[in-house]
């Protein structure tokens, strides 16, 4: 089964934060993956609902290392994309 088989018919995805740091971290193994989900959200095909708790997890790692960039590409994906 495909991304697209699995989002058929779906308008509103909520996002766990894994696939949301896979995204953002390009995961190797599941970036392709997310990346499907979040071209969807980015054209307006699919909605994507996230909770505070969701940005507060994915904040985590960042935080703890110092890393900025990473904390303020959360931050922006999570709270400043139009489809989200």
């Amino acid at each position: 089964m495909t991304i697209a088989d699995s989002l058929q018919g779906a308008s509103r995805l909520f996002l766990d934060s894994a696939p949301v740091i896979y995204f953002v971290e390009r995961n190797p193994q599941y970036f392709d993956l997310a990346r499907a989900v979040f071209e969807r959200i980015n054209t307006g095909t699919l909605i994507g609902v996230a909770s505070p708790v969701t940005l507060a997890e994915c904040l985590v790692r960042p935080y703890s290392l110092g890393q900025i960039e990473f904390q303020r590409y959360f931050i922006d994906l999570l709270t400043n994309s139009t489809n989200i």
